[in-house]
């Protein structure tokens, strides 16, 4: 009986939805029954004005909204004694008298209205059929790539069905009911209201049979309220229709067709002219028939809606299945319907689509806190557009997900505010520009609002807001659209901060201000203590708001070719200079406040200080590391305490976790927002149970960025997958900034193919996962390529590149003159390494590199983080055998490992004895197959623990030549060239920090007084960066690494200019292997050769011979590598340490390390810090004088550079430095024969990336005569 009821109800959806393939689980929500109510089951269609959510009771009920029906006229909210009370506010807050100026601010510069208008609906159009809501094969369904809904059942042996549509060409709902036997169909309909309706009547005249109803927003006429009329206009061919009173009635239909609109005085101040629109529009449509309605409305919705796809694999067990409601509840306890993510994001999708599009009017409304629908007077929270969060989190996938069209009313309302804001910037703050707090209505009131400490006074809501337009032109390269629309708006909101902001500790600030929603405890010096307060000034996430609307107007002027002479301009990169740094807390977060303030409430909803992270690129991995593992520890800091309790808080986590690469991350995200918040209908919720529907559209967005991120002026192609629970799956048509579209295909949780169409013809940098190898049109990809428009590009993954093994066996017959043979696999060994996704080098930016160049060293500012960090988990893939849980030290650079089985058969050469063979198959291949798969399937328990050792807040120093230190039996000492000469330095612990002195006389550091070539060329750079800066309109004053960021769509001159500074080497010709012939004086270690590729980094190497030679994860934790006596991190590759073809005069004779194939060798040593230590000690046997003047006899050649510093305003500074050069040292000279004030600070820049000053010489890329800038204040 089951069995035939599931096929009935197939074969219903199959006619339902017109042929589409029966219960799509990616595509359709349907129920066996009706909506209990409006938040938890009605579901929602709508045109973009007019919004319907459909019950599908046996009394139907469509609530129907119109986005113009609003509480009431415009209002004028202007605080009266604002602009005095300022100056006072701000000294307040000041001196420290938190409370006080909270209460002050509150009372005198918040206006005695509180609130702004709230939206309100129109009503609901009520059909009584007279049907039980129970019925047999009872089907209610909503079709998310078409945007209809319908319901179907049978009563009394007759098939009823009931379809309904919202059509954007003719601007009006419409519907159609059916039954399978003539004149079984009646019904009795009427529209109802809860307060303030003007007239309703049901009148059958002239051929027309309708419902017609009049309402107000409840003001007296002289007010001039809100009015409004609605109209349901009825086709029943040879029924009986009659009218009295409210109520029409049918009687005896087969088919009954419906048309529904409703207009207003904001758009039509006079009732003729808005009533006649009514007429034209409905006429219209009867004329053309609910088939031609229906037939253009879904065409129109679906090209929107088919634009984009994805598919995040198959549900097992049937899951997907089953109604949608039962799918949801299954969600709450475990996630294993992947299948039902992909319906959320397609229906957020369609939730767009259908609440904001752009018409022929002059002002369209964006989607608002339940987008176009509602079912109230009152709207929660008012449903306004709340600007510190909710209204932009409702856009964020309309462009990455190919629906840029949506954007336009969004816009609409930003000119309708503008000069609201413009008349509250003069009269509250007595500056230009415009100024919005943190929600507006319909009128565009950008007064301070709700009388609420902690969000009244957030005076950014227009400096959040204008990146929406700056980023539809990354996407569009709409030129006209920047020139006319987003370039003098961006201009206007920089007036108001150019104005607004004041100086304080040196940079300007802005203040009164608030982080959004959040108190801190007020501190003790502080008044009033203890207390939870929210004013402040200096607010992190303020400061990033301006940094963005600066950097976008600079970009935008660049762009439309805008010179630097030119006042907005100028203003723009004098205030970017300024505005305060981001500042990182003594847990290693991103500070929230000017001070690091105790939070009144550490879970919090609100992730304000992230916004640098998601949606700004500030703070994205690609951009700045240092500042991107800050807000991971504020992220985690924030979830400890229970943030992410609203589901729009639940979504901006999934979309700063994907902008962390951490796909994990997300799906634990994903998995904990369908456990708490989403209705059987799929409607987000504020705490479970209130529609708020921001949530839906972050969570689109959240999923979007998981397969494609582009912020980072690349586009990166699966940035976040969880490989684990979406190891398989497809999207098509995702959108990214420079105009290129994607679609993408993986499988086994790798990249699979892509394909990248460029519609702007721009040029394209590409980057795959965490920095996997991969093709484009058949050639690997190696830097950025110039793009046609139209071109498409064709990607294809690459298998990854093996770590090659070579155990050099010590036997008691065999010594360094007579190695072993050579070892070679008969199969290609596929790496049991994954490349975490910091650690794989970035693709060439098309920006210039004067800003944004990563480089094959590791940062200088990771080494300024404590290595006592908190561990973390990151799941690896374990060979023929489920996926185990990798523990990981969390410490700067840290690796992520991925290990597979290695092949275990091993050819010897032929040639050598059997007994040899015999011996070496014995040693060496059992020792391959059991430590290689020890170490790649675990301990007893199933895991192995990687390790990764930290990277301390010191540079190692350079070791020295070390001949008499024990030795393990068996092997010959080998020569480590000397470097360096200041090694009695004596080495501060790990968890210390340190101090360094101010010193001048450093042997280190010779000034020069005269290098012609040096002048020449550092001439001839100043003039490449020069050209470069101008290009991207970034102040050298703003280039530090805490500041840095990455356009996303370059200009053609920018792109030209960084090719011609960058210092990254050609790629074209196919890349070297290195062959590392790695050898250690620890005790019980044998040697390795690990072949790699030139680019790839060493950490995978040092986890092959630490896993090689059985180490546990503490004694991993303690290995380094070096390379002629210089400290090894894992991020190095050895094109970071130009290798030289030479061969080293330090490798034994053995083939693999001899052999003619063109690849490098190289000797690294792995050592521990006790090793290290002990040859310290060792060269303290002899010690030797490193005053000033004092040189270090050796043989070697003199390794000196020259370099130049150079400053605006300051003759150029010359020295002669070593490899072992502290940049603390050179500060100190440059200090001393400048005679620049202790209190300016000196920074030091090289190519866009300033130098720690903990760091050496030798650990940046100088070349001899290279130049150095300096930023002095």
């Amino acid at each position: 009986m089951r069995e035939n009821r599931i096929i009935r109800l197939s074969l219903l959806m199959v006619l339902a939805v017109g042929g589409h393939a029966a219960l799509d689980g990616n595509r359709f929500l349907w129920y066996t029954e009706p909506a209990a109510d409006w938040e938890t089951g009605a579901l929602p269609i709508g045109c973009g004005r007019l919004g319907a959510t459909i019950f599908g009771g046996g009394n139907e009920v469509v609530t129907i909204a119109e986005d113009t029906i609003w509480s009431g006229p415009l209002q004028n909210r202007l605080p009266a004694n604002g602009l005095e009370a300022l100056p006072k506010a701000r000294e307040m807050l000041l001196a420290g008298k938190i409370t006080e100026a909270g209460e002050f601010i509150q009372r005198e510069m918040t206006p005695v209205e509180a609130s702004e208008r709230a939206f309100s609906y129109f009503g609901s159009l009520n059909l009584a059929f007279d049907h039980p809501d129970d019925p047999e094969d009872y089907l209610r369904w909503l079709d998310t790539r078409q945007g209809n809904s319908g319901v179907s059942y049978t009563h009394d042996g007759v098939d009823f069905e009931r379809e309904y549509i919202a059509s954007y060409p003719a601007d009006v709902l419409a519907a159609r009911f059916t039954a399978s036997k003539d004149g079984a169909l009646s019904l009795k309909a009427g529209i109802s209201r809860t307060e303030n309706i003007l007239t309703n009547i049901a009148s059958v005249a002239d051929g027309i049979s309708s419902v017609t109803m009049m309402g107000s927003s409840g003001q007296p006429s002289e007010e001039n309220p809100i009015l409004f009329t609605g109209q349901a206009r009825f086709v029943a061919p040879g029924a009986e229709i009659s009218a009295s009173g409210e109520t029409l009635t049918i009687v005896g239909a087969t088919t009954i067709d419906v048309f529904f609109d409703a207009e207003t005085n904001y758009r039509y101040p006079e009732q003729e002219k808005w009533e006649d629109e009514i007429n034209r529009k409905l006429t219209r449509a009867v004329d053309q028939g609910f088939d031609e309605v229906k037939k253009a409305a879904l065409a129109d919705s679906g090209a929107l809606l088919g634009r984009a796809s994805i598919d995040l694999g198959e549900s097992p067990d049937g899951l997907a299945d089953l109604p949608t409601d039962q799918r949801v509840a299954n969600a709450r306890n475990d996630l294993r319907d992947v299948q039902l993510p992909t319906l959320v994001w397609n229906y957020g999708r369609h939730m767009l689509v259908a609440s904001s599009r752009d018409t022929e009017a002059e002002i369209d409304m964006p989607a608002g806190l339940q987008g176009v629908w509602n079912n109230e007077s009152t709207a929660s929270w008012g449903g306004k557009y709340t600007v510190n969060i909710n209204t932009e989190m409702n856009y964020w996938p309309a462009s990455t997900t190919n629906l840029l069209d949506t954007h336009q009313p969004l816009f609409d309302l930003m000119k309708v505010a503008q000069p609201r804001g413009q008349e509250m910037a003069e009269g509250l703050y007595g500056c230009g520009g415009t100024v919005f707090h943190h929600n507006l209505d319909l009128w565009g009131d950008p007064a301070p609002t709700d009388n609420y400490t902690a969000s009244t006074m957030w005076p950014m809501g227009a400096a959040w807001l204008v990146q929406h337009m700056i980023e539809h032109y990354r996407f569009t390269g709409d030129k006209e659209f920047l020139e006319n629309v987003a370039y003098p708006y961006l201009v206007d909101v920089a007036k108001f901060y150019e104005c607004y902001t004041f100086e304080w500790e040196g940079s300007r600030v802005t203040g009164p201000s608030v982080s959004p929603e959040i108190k801190f405890v007020v501190p003790g010096d502080m008044s009033v203590a203890g207390k939870g307060e929210a004013m402040d000034i200096a607010v992190e996430m303020d400061n990033q708001l301006i940094r963005d609307v600066l950097r976008s107007l600079l970009e935008a002027a660049d762009e439309l070719g805008i010179p630097d002479t030119d006042e907005e301009v100028a203003a723009a990169q004098e205030l970017l200079s300024l505005i305060r740094e981001t500042r990182v807390g003594s847990q290693g977060q991103i500070l929230e406040w000017r001070y690091e303030y105790e939070e009144d409430e550490r879970g919090h909803r609100h992730i304000s200080p992230l916004y640098g992270l998601h949606p700004s690129n500030q703070f994205s991995p690609l951009v700045n590391e240092t500042l991107s593992k800050a807000s991971r520890v504020f992220l985690e800091k924030r979830l400890a305490g229970g943030s992410g309790s609203t589901g729009w808080s639940r979504t901006w986590i999934l979309n700063l976790f994907a902008r962390l690469h951490s796909g994990s991350d997300v799906w634990e995200h994903v998995k904990a927002w369908f456990a708490t918040f989403p209705t059987a209908n799929l409607w987000n919720t504020d705490n479970g149970s209130n529609f708020q529907i921001d949530g839906n559209w972050g969570f689109t967005s959240g999923i979007t960025e998981m397969l494609l991120q582009s912020h980072a002026g690349t586009v990166h192609i699966l940035p976040a997958l969880p490989v684990e629970a979406v190891p398989v799956g497809n999207a098509t048509g995702l959108l990214a900034r420079g105009g290129f579209e994607v679609d993408v295909e993986w499988e086994g949780g790798q990249l699979k193919k892509a394909v990248v169409t460029s519609n702007l013809g721009r040029e394209l940098s590409l980057r795959v996962q965490d920095g996997a190898d991969f093709s484009v049109n058949d050639e690997p990809y190696k830097e950025p390529i110039k793009t046609t428009q139209g071109e498409k590009l064709h990607l294809s993954a690459h298998l990854q590149n093996p770590i090659c093994l070579y155990d050099i066996l010590i036997l008691n017959s065999i010594s360094r003159q007579t190695p072993p043979r050579k070892l070679s696999h008969n199969k290609r060994m596929r790496s049991f390494f994954k490349k975490p996704n910091w650690a794989a080098k970035a693709d060439s930016p098309s920006q210039s590199t004067e800003f944004y160049r990563r480089s094959d060293q590791v940062y200088a500012d990771i080494l300024a983080t404590e290595p006592d960090e908190d561990t973390e988990t990151s799941s690896a893939q374990a060979p023929k055998a489920k996926e185990d849980q990798l523990r990981e030290t969390r410490a700067p650079k840290r690796r992520r490992i991925s290990r597979s089985e290695s092949d275990d058969s091993v050819d010897l050469e032929e040639g050598s004895s059997q007994s040899t063979k015999n011996e070496i198959e014995r040693q060496s291949s059992t020792a391959i197959k059991d430590e290689y798969r020890a170490a790649s399937e675990g301990s007893e328990a199933g895991s192995v623990a990687a390790v990764i050792p930290p990277v301390h807040t010191r540079n190692t120093r350079a070791q020295a030549r070390f001949k008499d230190s024990p030795r393990k039996p068996g092997i010959q000492p080998l020569d480590v060239v000397d470097v360096g000469s200041d090694l009695e330095e004596p080495q501060p612990k790990p968890s210390e920090k340190r101090v360094l002195e101010d010193t001048s006389d450093d042997d280190e550091v010779e000034e020069v007084e005269e290098f012609p070539e040096l002048a020449r060329k550092a001439r001839e750079r100043a003039r490449e960066r020069e050209a470069a800066t101008q290009a991207t309109r970034q102040p050298a004053g703003d280039t530090s690494i805490d500041n840095r960021t990455l356009p996303a769509v370059p200009s053609p001159r920018a792109v030209s200019l960084a090719k011609s500074t960058s210092n990254t080497p050609n790629r074209t010709a196919p890349e070297r292997i290195v062959k590392i012939y790695i050898t250690s004086d620890l005790e019980n270690t044998n040697h390795l050769i690990v072949h790699r590729k030139l680019d790839q980094n060493l950490g995978d190497v040092r986890l092959a011979w630490c896993a090689r030679q059985g180490f546990d994860e503490v004694m991993t934790s303690k290995v380094y590598l070096t390379w002629k006596s210089r400290r090894l991190f894992d991020v190095t590759s050895c094109r970071g340490l130009r290798v030289q073809d030479e061969k080293p005069d330090d490798l034994p004779m053995i083939d693999e390390l001899n052999d003619d194939d063109g690849s490098i060798p190289v000797h690294m040593e792995a050592v521990t810090e006790e090793l290290h230590e002990e040859r310290k000690r060792q060269m303290h046997k002899t010690p030797f004088d490193d005053s000033e003047g004092s040189e270090l006899e050796t043989n070697e050649p003199d390794n000196s550079l020259r370099l130049a510093i150079k400053a605006p305003d300051m003759e150029d500074f010359k020295i002669k430095v070593r490899p072992a050069t502290h940049i603390h040292n050179i500060i100190s000279n440059l200090r001393e024969k400048r005679q620049i004030p202790p209190e300016k600070k000196i920074r030091l820049f090289f190519d866009g990336d300033e130098l720690d000053p903990q760091l050496m010489i030798q650990d940046h890329d100088f070349d001899d005569l290279d130049a150095i800038d300096a930023q002095i204040r």
